[in-house]
């Protein structure tokens, strides 16, 4: 991966300062690539289908998360 596709939005994933930390401390061992694409596709999914809701409706829940 060059510099700029590492800098460029589309490679972000954003996550709490305890995810954050897990995943940067040890070079990502335990959380592969794949994965870490898996839980941004999923978040950005869930965001799509509850971004504008009014609070009466039902928000849906990622799986199991």
């Amino acid at each position: 991966m060059t510099e700029d596709q590492r800098k460029d939005i589309s490679n972000g994933i954003f996550l709490c300062a305890n995810c954050s930390i897990l995943i940067d401390k040890n070079n990502g061992v335990d959380f592969s690539t794949d994965l870490l694409k898996e839980w941004k596709e999923k978040h950005e999914k869930w965001v799509r289908e509850n971004l504008n809701k009014k609070p009466t409706q039902k928000m849906s829940e990622i799986s199991g998360e």
